[in-house]
Formats: structure tokens, sequence, C-alpha cells
């Protein structure tokens, strides 16, 4: 991750990854995306994103698992 800010709110999210926010909610109850939450606010680390988006890379259609 070049960008040196590692947390960011649901809406920095949707702007940076254009995932809507209902959508991060519902990965967020079914346990598919990783958050913390502070006095009713959302945050993601971005580390756990990359981590995450390497988990599910596709190589050629297919789930890279390396």
């Amino acid at each position: 991750m070049v960008d040196t800010k590692r947390w960011v709110n649901p809406q920095e999210f949707e702007n940076m990854f254009a995932i809507k926010q209902s959508t991060q909610k519902a990965m967020r109850s079914a346990g598919k995306l990783p958050y913390v939450k502070f006095g009713g606010f959302v945050k993601y680390d971005l580390n756990d994103i990359d981590k995450l988006f390497e988990q599910h890379k596709l190589n050629n259609g297919v789930l890279d698992e390396n």
C-alpha cells in the first residue's frame, strides 16, 4: 500500500474501492470484511484489506492459492 494512511471509514472505503456502504455492511455482518468499531464508528485497516484482496486474487480466472 503506497498511501501512509492506515485507517479509513466506510465513505473513504467506498471512494477507494467502489464498494457501496450497504454492501460493506452486508460483508461485515457475514464476517467477510474485517473492521473495528469505536463508539459507533466503523474503521477499516488498509493492511487487512490488502491481505483480504490478496487472498481473493484470481490468476487466469482461478483463485491464486499462493
